[in-house]
């Protein structure tokens, strides 16, 4: 059976939510990493803030993808 190669919009889908995917998993990081017992308080509160970054990329990321 003959499968049609993806079209370049299903492509760039796929490559937009596996970019939501990587921003949403450096979030976590970032704030597993703002829990760090060796920090200090500035130092945690960077790492929240650059996670709340990364979450509203993602989220910029997504809401572009829903729509188109």
């Amino acid at each position: 059976m003959f499968h049609h190669p993806p079209t370049v919009p299903r492509t760039a889908e796929a490559g937009c939510l596996a970019e939501i995917r990587r921003w949403q998993y450096e979030a976590e990081r970032l704030r597993e990493g703002a829990g760090a017992e060796p920090l200090n308080a500035a130092q945690s509160a960077r790492l929240l803030r650059e996670a709340r970054a990364a979450d509203r990329r993602a989220s910029a990321r997504l809401n572009a993808v829903q729509e188109h």
